[in-house]
């Protein structure tokens, strides 16, 4: 069955499930019933309103959607025009209509609704006149709005009202306008008739040699002339193309920087106007001649316009820019004109669109275009109106006085965001935007009676100018001003052609190497021009969905360094496989040498293991060393001319530094492997102030240890960490420690077993003065990657009353020490046997006077004072060797200490 049945049998199935819904729910309200009414006189049968009336009722509507109002109206003219009216639902507006007939006859606006008592009024907006507005009766029904068939319909009601296409000027850009909206309509239903329309629009100007029968000093026929090339074959199209591309490149006026000027008369103007035909003229011509100076030409027409006329703040584009700054709009200092004008930021969004339609992938300016084209949609969608989905004719200034809602920038936008996403180019979250503004759009529209279609609210051909200029154009219909028509063409075709084509879905699986769990968190980037970003859940699955067909798409892998990593991921234990590899003593696994090899140099040494060692007792990491990142195989996924659906596209996660494996997500409810036992070799402890003490600790007789991870935490107010003494046990092994707030990480690793008995001594000096009871916990004593010992013990400081027998000076703690904010420095320790005069001085290498700390009489006992790393005056000492000295009766003692900065 192919597509196009599909799709017909689809849209019918909506369609008889939609009336079957709502079959019921049509209702008719004479006009001269309603109860709210302004001005205005009753007539036989109808209601003759008031300048500036309007007639109105509450009415509930039961479902969301579309609804069609039917009004049966007549007018009258007076010298100037006919009546206008408009459709207000609270407070959304549709049309307004211009009520052109003397006769009754039924204008259908839309409008698209959410559930609810809503109030509807009918208005006659004209503000001046003698005109006249009769309303008789309005009929509310659901309906379903296909965008394919207003395609269509408007195509024909085009063709209708432009019967004669060949007697048309090729050089007036508001019909090439409407023909190219024709053409695109052909593209879509593959109807001839409206290919040849379009054709005998430029026929006889082109000979069979190619000459265009006009000067060729306007590009504005050039697209058509590509177009009806593509369309007929007929080399001629393309002759008279290439002309008009060649004088374009070699002829036009330019700025002093390249850039083409608007016009011949505004030969050192830049104007938004210009990029609307100029990026689909010159990418057609690059892609069918295929001579990339096209494509040069025109990315860099896009840049130099962006670099004078973006907003580097909002995205959007100024309507123009002088080059001396004379025009008397180029107001402000960048020579630019002041407004962001609605329908001038839509010509840009459809002339890069069209633009990167054919720009190769490859071209080297391409992804700079593309950098314009997101900054400038992402300042568009900050402005889109919430309650109509559409834009201002001055974007960023909302409702204020005079400003209104605009037709054809709005449709452009609309035209541009759907055709970027369906290129690849922007983001498909835009999709909730532009389905917003297409909605919308509809209330821009009624249909007549005879099948005639227009849409409303096209503001007239518009130069750069100031506020009060741009709100103060006048604003009609596509019958006034047919570029309105056409634009609405080209939007719908964009439409139609979103929802006609086939899409695809690319899914699959992040996968962690030797376990198969799934690992969440995970960043996958699908690029085709513009990035896409989806996350893997706790499942580790991704999915990129509703993929344009035909189209190439990367995807692009990488999770944030450092997370999801739990306690016992990374341990001394890799770092002991990962030293036996680097000597030769193991064979790892391919993924298993990736996880070592964490300087990614290719190889694996001891160095690598020295690596994961100091991130597994938490050691400030070295710029060499890649510990905790992740890396995954492949590192990217391409799939070219997408066609069908991929599912199964699973990457393999390696976390580095992880050589033995085993990693699951943390707070999973996959049972660990590891073996929790008791550690009773801690004893409690009663200790003194200023006392010195170690607790060492013991390796059981397990087999086979290679690696011992050790996790303490103690009150670092009570305890003071001096070292670590290693014993002969781990004489061979190498040793890395860190200590932060009380936290002790210690990990000792050998290529060899090791050997039972005391591995370490941990030091602590007590500093504690009062008595109390604190504790140490051994939170982790692991071995190798699987048994894990966990204890704790009491630490009773007591005060020491006893009298010391001698004198002594004690080593200075800590020693070296380092001045720091918030520190007091060293302490220095001594012992006094009776009472007595001590004094304490501190000596360069040189042996000069330095400081004194302290000369006075004092109690017998132990004391301690501090030294800051300032001399007498003061200031502070360079770092070095220091030496500090006790005199006491006839006691005299010297002892070195060391200062850093």
């Amino acid at each position: 069955m192919s597509k196009k049945i599909v799709l017909i049998l689809i849209n019918f199935i909506i369609l008889f499930v939609w009336g079957f819904l709502n079959e019921g729910n049509t209702q008719t309200y004479e006009i001269e019933n309603m109860p709210i009414k302004t001005t205005g006189v009753p007539i036989t049968g109808g209601w003759l309103l008031d300048t500036e009336g309007y007639v109105a009722d509450t009415i509930n509507f039961s479902i969301d959607g579309f609804y069609s109002f039917t009004i049966a109206t007549k007018g009258r003219k007076d010298d100037d025009e006919w009546p206008f009216m408009e459709v207000r639902v609270d407070n959304l507006v549709s049309g307004p209509v211009v009520v052109d007939n003397l006769s009754w006859e039924n204008y259908q606006v839309i409008s698209n609704l959410e559930a609810g008592r809503r109030q509807i009024a009918f208005a006659y907006i004209n503000d001046s006149g003698s005109r006249s507005l009769y309303l008789d009766k309005v009929t509310i029904s659901p309906i379903n709005v296909d965008d394919s068939d207003w395609l269509l319909k408007f195509t024909e009601a085009i063709m209708n009202r432009f019967p004669e296409p060949w007697t048309y000027d090729i050089t007036r850009w508001q019909i090439e306008e409407l023909m190219w909206g024709v053409a695109k309509a052909y593209e879509i239903s593959g109807d001839d008739r409206y290919l040849n329309y379009v054709r005998s629009h430029l026929d006889d100007h082109v000979d069979s040699n190619g000459n265009l029968d006009i000067e060729i000093n306007d590009i504005i026929p050039g697209i058509l002339l590509l177009w009806l090339y593509e369309a007929t074959g007929e080399e001629r199209f393309l002759t008279a193309a290439i002309q008009v591309g060649e004088y374009l490149l070699n002829e036009f006026p330019r700025t002093s920087d390249g850039g083409f000027a608007h016009q011949e008369r505004y030969e050192d103007q830049l104007w938004v106007d210009t990029l609307g035909g100029l990026g689909r003229l010159l990418g057609m011509l690059g892609y069918l001649t295929g001579d990339t100076k096209y494509f040069d030409e025109g990315a860099q027409q896009f840049i130099i316009h962006a670099n004078h006329l973006q907003n580097a703040q909002t995205g959007l584009f100024y309507h123009g820019w002088d080059e001396d700054g004379s025009a008397e709009w180029a107001v402000l200092p960048n020579h630019c004109s002041p407004c962001f004008w609605a329908r001038g930021n839509g010509w840009v969004i459809r002339g890069i669109t069209d633009f990167l339609e054919y720009l190769p992938e490859d071209h080297p300016n391409r992804s700079q275009v593309i950098a314009i084209l997101q900054a400038l949609v992402e300042g568009i969608v900050n402005y889109q109106d919430d309650l109509s989905g559409l834009w201002f004719t001055v974007i960023d200034r909302g409702s204020d006085e005079g400003n209104y809602l605009e037709t054809s920038g709005s449709m452009l936008f609309a035209y541009g965001m759907q055709k970027g996403i369906n290129l690849g180019v922007l983001d498909g979250n835009y999709q909730i935007n532009v389905d917003r503004a297409n909605k919308g759009l509809y209330c821009k529209v009624y249909e007549k009676e005879d099948g005639e279609v227009i849409v409303t609210g096209i503001s007239v051909g518009t130069s750069p100018g100031n506020y009060e200029y741009y709100v103060g154009r006048e604003v009609r219909t596509g019958y006034d001003y047919p570029y309105g028509d056409g634009i609405f063409l080209q939007e719908k075709s964009e439409m139609v052609r979103h929802q006609g084509a086939s899409s695809y879905d690319i899914s699959g699986n992040v996968l962690y190497y030797d376990n198969n769990s799934p690992i969440p968190n995970v960043n996958l980037v699908l690029s085709k021009g513009a990035q896409h970003v989806v996350q893997t859940g706790s499942d580790g699955f991704y999915s990129f969905q509703n993929l344009p067909e035909n189209r190439d798409y990367s995807i692009y892998i990488n999770k944030l360094a450092d997370s999801d990593i739990g306690p016992y991921d990374i341990t001394t234990y890799d770092a002991a496989l990962a030293a036996q590899a680097a000597v030769g003593m193991r064979e790892l696994s391919s993924y298993q040498g990736i996880a070592a090899d964490v300087n990614l140099d290719g190889l694996i040494y001891t160095f690598d293991a020295a690596l994961i060692a100091h991130y597994a007792v938490e050691m400030p990491k070295l710029p060499e060393s890649h510990v905790g990142e992740w890396v995954f195989d492949p590192d990217s996924l391409y799939f070219e001319n997408l066609d069908r659906d991929y599912t199964g596209q699973n990457f393999t996660g390696i976390l580095l530094g992880n050589v033995h494996g085993g990693w699951t997500q943390p707070g999973s409810n996959v049972t660990q492997k590891h073996v929790f036992k008791p550690y009773g070799k801690l004893k409690n402890l009663a200790v003194a102030c200023f006392d010195t003490v170690e607790i060492p600790l013991y390796l059981p007789d397990e087999p086979n240890v290679i690696a011992l991870d050790v996790e303490m935490n103690y009150d670092s107010q009570v305890l003071n960490f001096i070292g670590i003494k290693q014993y002969e046990s781990a004489h061979e092994a190498k040793l890395f420690y860190s200590v932060k707030s009380g936290r002790l990480r210690i990990g000792v690793f050998n290529t060899e077993p090791l050997k039972p008995g005391i591995m370490v001594g941990i030091k602590f000096f007590v500093n504690e003065k009062a008595a109390r009871e604190s504790m140490i916990t051994l939170d982790r004593f692991q071995l190798n990657d699987d048994i894990i010992y966990q204890g704790q013990f009491h630490v009773e400081v007591r005060i020491n009353s006893e009298i010391p027998q001698n004198y002594k000076l004690y080593q200075n703690f800590p020693n070296p020490f380092q001045i720091n904010a918030g520190t007091m420095g060293t302490q220095i320790f001594y012992d006094l046997p009776k009472e007595s005069r001590a004094l304490i001085k501190i000596y360069n290498c040189l042996g000069q006077e330095i400081r004194q700390l302290t000369d006075q009489l004092t109690t017998a006992g132990r004391h301690v004072v501090y030294w800051d790393g300032r001399d007498h005056s003061g200031n502070d000492l360079a770092p070095g060797v220091y030496f500090y000295r006790l005199e006491a009766e006839d006691y005299v003692e010297y002892k070195k200490m060391i200062l850093l900065r």
